[in-house]
C-alpha cells in the first residue's frame, strides 16, 4: 500500500521503485549485475534505465575497469527520491511497530517470509 502511494506520487513503476532501493545499496553497479540482483531480463533493465536516465534520476557511464560495461549510479535527484522512499518505508514500519507487539511483528515477518518463499519458487 505504502509503495503504491510512493509510486503514484512520484510517477514510478514498481520496477523503477525497486531500482531506487537496489541502487541505493549498490552504487556504481553494472546493468547486468543490477538485472541479476532484481531477476529482470536485460531488455527490461534497459527500458527502466532509459526512463530513469531520461528523468535525470540515474547516470549511465562506461566502466573504467571494462569499457564494454555500463555502470549506473543515482544522480542527486535520484538520491533524493531514494531517500524519500526509504523515509516513507521507515515511517510505515514505525506505524506498524506502534500497533503490534514484538511477538506479533515476529509472527508477521515469519509469515511474509513464507509467502515470499512460495512466490519465488
Amino acid at each position: 500500500m505504502m509503495d503504491v502511494e510512493i509510486m503514484n506520487r512520484m510517477g514510478l513503476s514498481h520496477s523503477e521503485l525497486q531500482f531506487f532501493s537496489t541502487l541505493k545499496e549498490c552504487s556504481n553497479i553494472s546493468s547486468s549485475e543490477l538485472g541479476k540482483k532484481m531477476n529482470l531480463s536485460p531488455s527490461r533493465v534497459s527500458r527502466i534505465v532509459d526512463r530513469l536516465v531520461t528523468n535525470d534520476f540515474l547516470d549511465r557511464s562506461i566502466s573504467v575497469a571494462d569499457r564494454r560495461a555500463i555502470t549506473l549510479r543515482l544522480t542527486e535527484k535520484g538520491e533524493d527520491v531514494a531517500q524519500q522512499i526509504e523515509d516513507a518505508r521507515e515511517h510505515c514500519n514505525n506505524k506498524i511497530n506502534e500497533v503490534l507487539s514484538p511477538s506479533e511483528v515476529d509472527a508477521f515477518s515469519k509469515a511474509l517470509n513464507k509467502i515470499v518463499e512460495v512466490v519465488v519458487e
